[in-house]
């Protein structure tokens, strides 16, 4: 998909995808000129889990929030190349089984300016969401907050900054 367009005056919108699908984005991405927020929601189903991926130059937009529930090994949502999260709210799921939800940012992308919840567990045993920043991608002014496990013996978020390449927490 190169981009999705939320015109002037456009209303609300909750764009929910799952059954293991993948929703990616290789062109501008989205942009939200609506002056409301919208909406893309993932949740896995019997186990297929989704995936939300901006290749390129895409961003995730403004006035847009991200919920991904991707309790897996895989990662949930990623943003590759110079790729941005632009200003958006991105809310990554902690488990409620074994694995929470995984979100990297990759090669040269950026958190931007946007909020980021890496979520803690929600139940006991579990583990909480993971959030990598790897090759030289950045947090650049973004705002993160890792939570702790929702209940005892449940995991808190993971931010990580990984050791390949420099990636950096920039201002965030």
């Amino acid at each position: 998909l190169g981009g999705i367009i939320f015109n002037s005056g456009a209303s609300a919108y909750d764009i929910g995808f799952g059954h293991g699908r993948t929703l990616n984005f290789y062109g501008s991405g989205i942009a939200n000129n609506s002056g409301v927020t919208q909406t893309f929601t993932a949740e896995p189903f019997r186990d297929s889990i989704p995936q939300i991926v901006f290749h390129n130059s895409a961003t995730a937009g403004d006035g847009t929030l991200f919920s991904v529930d991707a309790p897996s090994a895989l990662m949930g949502l990623l943003f590759l190349d110079s790729s941005s999260a632009g200003s958006s709210t991105i809310n990554l799921t902690g488990g409620a089984d074994v694995f929470g939800t995984k979100a990297s940012f990759n090669n040269t992308s950026t958190a931007a300016t946007a909020g980021l919840n890496v979520n803690g567990a929600a139940t006991s045993g579990a583990q909480g969401a993971f959030l990598t920043f790897f090759d030289t991608a950045t947090a650049d002014h973004a705002t993160i907050a890792a939570h702790g496990g929702a209940v005892s013996g449940g995991s808190g978020g993971v931010v990580a900054f990984a050791a390949s390449g420099s990636p950096t927490a920039g201002a965030a």
